[in-house]
């Protein structure tokens, strides 16, 4: 159990947060309140495959076509809440995001996902789809995705 834990956080590592953070704000800037949301949806390999190819842009259309991809939502915000945090303050230290009031922005642009991993560019493929996601208003977010504040 311990080994898959410590795999799990290899896998979902910083580095790899910065750059799926990037990849959605690549489609536009977001409130700080979304930013811990981005990793729950793309580090779940279900709901990358499953928005890779629909390009779901409602919520609401997500939990009620698929409801199976947000059940453990909770659970995986708060297991990857620090991996967020650090990804994001990385991010900005690399000032690959800046903050302008409460918006977060990305600072660059082509920066070449495609080249950087088939894990990174299958994330890329579902980026559009989670900031379509994300365009609703946080608390409507945090409510229908069933997170525990």
């Amino acid at each position: 159990m311990v080994i898959m834990n410590k795999s799990k956080s290899i896998y979902h590592n910083e580095i790899v947060g910065v750059m799926t953070i990037a990849s959605v704000l690549q489609h536009g800037s977001l409130s700080n309140a979304k930013i811990p949301l981005i990793l729950p949806f793309l580090f779940h390999r279900e709901t990358l495959d499953y928005l890779a190819v629909r390009k779901v842009r409602n919520i609401k259309t997500l939990t009620s076509t698929n409801g199976k991809l947000i059940a453990n939502f909770n659970a995986r915000y708060y297991s990857l809440l620090s991996v967020s945090i650090n990804s994001f303050l990385i991010g900005k230290q690399l000032k690959l995001f800046y903050e302008d009031g409460n918006e977060i922005k990305f600072n660059l642009q082509n920066l070449p996902f495609n080249n950087l991993g088939t894990r990174i560019s299958k994330i890329n493929e579902a980026s559009d789809a989670v900031y379509g996601l994300l365009s609703t208003n946080a608390y409507e977010l945090y409510f229908n995705l069933q997170i525990k504040l």
